[in-house]
Parts: C-alpha cells; structure tokens; sequence
C-alpha cells in the first residue's frame, strides 16, 4: 500500500493542527507515546552525561557560566508543521512589525572559559527545547535551568554558578523560579521604565488597623529623584 498523498494528509491536518480524536482512536496510540517519551528521556540523559564528561573545569573564575536565550526559527511557508506562531524577528524596515510566523527555541548555554586572547569565544549547547504555543520562552527556560541545576552528576553541583540574560528573564515568575538554586547568582538586563520598590521599614510598634505596609520607597529607573544612595559600591575600571 502506497504512502497517502498530501491531500489525505491534509485532510487530517488543518494549519498544523491534528484532530485530537483521530489521534486517539488507535489504541497502541497510548503506549507509543509513552514508550516514546521514556526512550526520548533517557536519551537526553545519556547525551547530558556524555557532555558532562568533556566540560572543562572552572580555573581562572570562581565559578562556572552560563547563557540563556530564545531563537525564533521562521517557517512561513510550512502550512502542515505543527504548532507554528507568530515568532520575534527584527524587520530593519521602518514601520513593519518585527513578527514572522515559525517556531521558537530555548537554549541554554555554558560559556566555557577561554585558553588565550587568541581562541575564539564559544559555547556549549546543554539543553534546547521548542517553546509550544501554549508556554512562552521564560517558562520553558526555568525549566531547563531547573533541570540543570538539579543533576547530582554535573561538574557544578553546590558550585558557584553565574547565569547571564537579557530582560525578558528579568521577571518576577523567572527571579523567584531561581532563587531556589543556592549556589545560583542570576544577572540580567532590565527595561529603562522598570520600577522597583524596597523592602518596608519594621514597626516596632504593630498597627492597630489596616494590614502591614507590603513596599517601602519607590525607585524608578526612570527618575533620578527616587534614586537612594547605593548600600555599597563595587569598584572598576
């Protein structure tokens, strides 16, 4: 029996979406999918460990570095590719949306240190992942951090480990996802109009009405007059 043609595979599929009951109605539908995850599984594992092994150890900083990003990958023209969106590109004409339609990737990094001036940067691809149409960049990512951070086996488990973003990861889900990790220091960019607020001043005496104040002073990155002198300062050419 020959292979179906485009049109019955279409028939099937509309944009890319397959019809959830003629998915299910086999009933080895189930256990491929499942035998499938499991052997995806422990092929991510066994490929992890095989990088693991050829990771050079952290010698002229203390700690190990890392990178997170998301790369939209355009399929404009793939009208029957699963979950396809409307993915960030830059347009450098003036006036058009910086949109295609495709799919979007998230990868994280480690940035291996360099031999001399003389080598070339580059970095070490751990985990890459398709964000779904459900999700967004910044959940798929604290998922693959999570997953990295918690593996007994890696060279970094309980060492100082430093990630690098840029401002989309410097949301309040992504900060508090994070925190978790110990010996985790996120850094990363943040938009000019950010506001920020500090922590409330302790009361020695309660309130007697009302709940308890939540922030303290506003500072805006946008004003300067909020601007509070710096607790400390950290010294640089």
């Amino acid at each position: 029996m020959g292979e179906p043609s485009n049109d019955v595979f279409f028939s099937y599929c509309i944009e890319g979406i397959c019809y959830k009951a003629i998915e299910e109605s086999f009933e080895t539908s189930s256990l491929v999918s499942e035998d499938t995850e499991e052997l995806e599984q422990n092929q991510k594992k066994d490929l992890l460990n095989c990088i693991y092994q050829v990771i050079p150890q952290a010698e002229q900083r203390p700690f190990y570095l890392f990178a997170i990003d998301t790369t939209p990958y355009k399929r404009p023209y793939a009208r029957t590719l699963i979950e396809r969106g409307y993915i960030y590109q830059p347009n450098t004409i003036k006036g058009n949306k910086p949109i295609n339609i495709g799919h979007s990737y998230s990868i994280v990094s480690l940035l291996p240190e360099k031999d001399s001036k003389q080598t070339a940067t580059w970095s070490i691809p751990l985990s890459g992942k398709r964000v779904p149409i459900s999700s967004n960049g910044v959940s798929v990512g604290s998922e693959q951090i999570n997953n990295i951070m918690s593996c007994p086996q890696v060279p970094w488990s309980g060492k100082l480990s430093v990630l690098a973003a840029d401002s989309t990861y410097s949301q309040r889900s992504f900060l508090v996802e994070q925190a978790q990790h110990k010996n985790l220091v996120l850094i990363a960019r943040t938009r000019s109009h950010r506001v920020f607020y500090q922590s409330p001043s302790i009361q020695e005496t309660p309130k007697k009405r009302g709940c308890p104040k939540k922030y303290g002073e506003r500072f805006s990155l946008a004003d300067s007059s909020t601007w509070h002198e710096p607790v400390s300062q950290i010294g640089g050419s």
